[in-house]
């Protein structure tokens, strides 16, 4: 029997991946603004997370202060601390000082929203720099942002003293400094000048993202925003060897022109933007070199405003390039790829009104060498109590758009019961419910997605989903799920698996219980055997219970494993021929009941005993369940299939039984010294021979069977 262990890639997807439609991001950690930066209002921005040379992450980021008295106009002023985490970012050490502002310095207001690099021997952080705006009376530095640099010998950047490396800027508009648009924007054939009207009206070159290119070795490239004289968005690249002096416009590997403006963002997927007069261009940015396929990807913000305020929104879409010499830049066009990958923090159409104004911004693109991993992080927040740094993962998905990181219906979900009352399946833009702070799915019926799949390519795979509940999807959401209802508020995850003739050869069945607080509930982990002749798997949210039950979801995945992993405990039992078999002895089952022999006696059949192949509550024929068989029995859950007779509308029975699936849970003891039970049995089955499934319902209108 081929295994699929060898087809399946072992490392990480990679962006070349996500490109192709291979991949989706989906929420890795999020650091919340309450916890990370209390009493700190500028958390977050400028929030940059680089691997340092002993693989730890290092993660500098905005904080604020107290003016002092040359910068009390500003309102605040702005400083960089750094934080490490040895574990991938599960935990992060105390804040510790990079850029404090000093009086009398380029940094004496700000010093922030910058990037920093490791280059062998220290730590280089560039970054924007701003003396008092308000106070006229010293132009050394001008009354603009501009660029200034330090370094740390130390490679445990919290451990180590910053200081300038220069106590100069290294680049900014004052009298005598160097702008690398002036030798960008050189002529009006450049698109740079040509939208700002003119040459040498485009200035105030900030944000810096760092990168390296292969191409050029000794040098490191930088990425950073301009502003021209009509408030529009340009992006940039300049190139340096110590980060003192830099190169634009001309050279090897650097483009002539911005490498982004509004132009490009021109046939955007964006809607629900209300944006009448569009956007104004490339904000924040972030290059990476991508391996795998030799490409420069460049995760772009756009916005309708150059500057933050209430009525600020952006956007931020993925480009990119085989050279960085290039001025226009390659955009995805697969169905589902399409930009924006990143949408603004509002509920529709309407902007809400917030503390976390300007969000989503600062992204930034970075692996992890000792993973092969791919990340994305970001500033996001609808309101103030989801803002925060969020940090994304790539992984391969065969289900599209699972994750709803796409805020689009066009992905392949199904309503198994269209025609049920009040059936409703759609993607919304709401980051208050959803997940990961972006889009969720909403339904209030069962809905299904078959993907298609090679014999004997794959192994295994891992399912994934976080689910939550409301009363109706229909109307605007007053609060999470709270029902009284015999099953509870629960829903089942399944997984199915066919041959090309149609045949089953695998049927898993994860049930989750849905919260009901205002919060996500993530299924079981859980990995499943695929059967080497199955061609197609059928992802299905079955819900159980009232018929005002809705579901949002988030974050489901079916992700294809690189070695073939044993199942995880309550995952099922019927994955196909393999399942059951190995080395060594068998274990033996131990003896579960269903529910109690008193149940219906004297009559009843099949209660109180193990896996019955019959049951009856000794009535009329829909209380007969025959020629029955179970999977899983023993787990915390087992899932059974029989024949049953169902009512005709007018009256009577149908002649042709249907086949009645059935659920038995909640483990437990009827009596205090009794065996283990099932002590609760949910079914469910078509309305007419040949029809669709039903809802779930407790067996006989009974909350327990014990």
């Amino acid at each position: 029997m081929s295994t699929a262990a060898a087809t399946v890639p072992s490392t990480p997807p990679t962006l070349s991946d996500y490109w192709n439609g291979n991949a989706d991001w989906v929420l890795y950690k999020y650091y919340p603004t309450s916890v990370y930066g209390p009493g700190n209002s500028g958390f977050g921005a400028g929030s940059s997370i680089r691997v340092g040379p002993d693989g730890a992450w290092e993660w500098f980021y905005r904080t604020t202060i107290a003016p002092t008295s040359d910068c009390t106009s500003a309102g605040l002023q702005a400083a960089t601390v750094v934080r490490r985490s040895t574990d991938q970012g599960q935990t992060w050490s105390a804040e510790a000082p990079v850029v404090t502002p000093s009086p009398g310095t380029p940094w004496s207001c700000a010093g922030t929203d910058g990037d920093a690099v490791w280059t062998g021997s220290e730590w280089i952080y560039l970054f924007q720099c701003e003396t008092n705006p308000s106070d006229t009376s010293d132009g050394t530095w001008g009354q603009l942002w501009n660029a200034c640099v330090f370094y740390d010998k130390s490679p445990d950047p919290t451990k180590g003293t910053w200081a300038p490396l220069v106590d100069h800027p290294v680049w900014g508009d004052y009298p005598g400094g160097y702008d690398p648009w002036n030798s960008i924007c050189t002529d009006m054939s450049k698109r740079c000048a040509s939208l700002a009207g003119g040459t040498g009206r485009v200035n105030q070159a900030g944000t810096p993202s760092i990168f390296e290119n292969p191409a050029d070795p000794g040098w490191y490239f930088v990425d950073f925003h301009g502003l021209d004289a009509n408030g529009n968005l340009d992006e940039g690249i300049a190139k340096t060897q110590n980060f003192i002096t830099y190169v634009a416009g001309s050279g090897q590997d650097l483009p002539d022109d911005a490498i982004y403006t509004k132009l490009d963002s021109a046939g955007w997927d964006e809607p629900e933007e209300n944006w009448p007069a569009g956007d104004v261009g490339g904000g924040g940015d972030s290059i990476m070199y991508n391996a795998s396929d030799g490409m420069f990807y460049n995760l772009v913000e756009v916005a309708n405003n150059a500057y933050c305020t209430s009525a600020t929104i952006s956007d931020f879409g993925i480009l990119r390039a085989s050279s960085t010499s290039k001025t226009v830049w390659e955009q995805p066009d697969l169905p589902g790829r399409e930009n924006p990958i990143i949408y603004s923090q509002q509920q529709g159409n309407s902007a809400e009104t917030y503390t976390a104004r300007c969000l989503p911004g600062y992204s930034k693109l970075f692996t992890d060498p000792s993973s092969g991993k791919t990340f994305m992080s970001f500033v996001g927040g609808s309101n103030a109590n989801n803002e925060g740094v969020y940090v994304y993962t790539l992984v391969r998905n065969l289900l599209v758009n699972g994750t709803a990181w796409r805020c689009t219906t066009a992905a392949p979900w199904h309503l198994v019961n269209p025609s049920a009352p009040a059936s409703d399946l759609g993607i919304s833009r709401d980051g208050d419910w959803s997940s990961n702070d972006g889009c969720y799915l909403g339904f209030s019926s069962d809905i299904t997605q078959t993907m298609t799949l090679a014999p004997g390519r794959v192994s295994s795979i891992a399912v994934t989903g976080e689910f939550a509940g409301r009363i109706s999807v229909l109307s605007p959401p007053q609060g999470y799920l709270s029902l009284s209802d015999p099953l509870g508020a629960t829903i089942d995850v399944e997984l199915d698996q066919r041959t090309a003739a149609g045949q089953n050869v695998g049927h898993e069945v994860v049930p989750v219980v849905l919260p009901t607080t205002g919060s996500y509930v993530a299924m079981p982990s859980t990995i499943v055997t695929v059967n080497s002749s199955a061609t197609s798997l059928t992802f299905t949210v079955a819900l159980n219970g009232s018929s005002s039950l809705s579901v949002l979801a988030d974050g489901m995945t079916v992700q294809p494993q690189a070695t073939t992993q044993a199942q995880a405990p309550g995952s099922g039992s019927g994955s196909g021929p393999a399942a059951g078999k190995g080395k060594g002895k068998r274990k033996r089952k131990r003896k579960v009941l269903l529910g109690s022999r008193a149940l219906f006696a004297p009559i009843g059949a099949g209660w109180g005993s193990q896996h019955p192949s019959k049951i009856s509550g000794g009535g009329d024929p829909s209380g007969l369940v025959t020629k029955l068989r179970w999977r899983g029995w023993g787990g915390s859950r087992a899932l059974g299939h029989g024949l049953n007779a169902i009512f005709k509308p007018g009256g009577g029975y149908y002649r042709r039984r249907v086949t009645i699936e059935l659920r038995a849970y909640d483990l437990g003891r009827c009596t205090k010294h009794g065996s283990l039970a099932y002590r609760k049995l949910a079914a469910r089955e078509p309305s007419h021979p040949g029809g669709r499934d039903g809802k779930w319902f407790a067996w006989a209108g009974r909350k327990t069977i014990c």
